[in-house]
């Protein structure tokens, strides 16, 4: 399977196509979740999805990650991809000097912060 991603709106004006070949889903040690591919911002993430329901395929509606907004969608092979917007980016609630220092959990999450915390194994310092 092939699929190219044609971003000819980027904001240097450059044209860049993402190829991708893919076997079929399968999900597991060495297997594939899904492919993200990003966007400048939501305008061009709304065009991706006006293009992607134009070829018939079925995409989610936005999914507002709070740091990112995505879009979902499945080809044949069963592989899930993602198309996600730039912002508002990881800066947006804590300093991007202290970015990965701390379990930062977006708002709709926050009420289950014990029971998250709890399913992850500490990672030792310099690991």
């Amino acid at each position: 399977m092939r699929i190219a991603l044609d971003d000819t709106d980027s904001k240097n004006g450059m044209c860049t196509t993402y190829l991708a070949t893919l076997l079929c889903e399968r999900l597991g040690a060495g297997g594939t979740h899904h492919v993200a591919f990003r966007v400048d911002d939501f305008e061009t993430q709304k065009k991706w999805h006006a293009e992607l329901r134009k070829a018939g395929l079925h995409v989610s509606g936005l999914i507002d990650r709070f740091w990112f907004r995505s879009i979902y969608f499945r080809v044949s092979n069963g592989i899930l991809f993602e198309i996600a917007t730039d912002g508002p980016g990881f800066a947006v609630d804590e300093d991007p000097d202290a970015l990965g220092e701390k379990l930062v959990l977006p708002p709709f999450l926050e009420n289950r912060r014990q029971q998250i915390e709890a399913g992850l194994t500490p990672i030792g310092e310099g690991a």
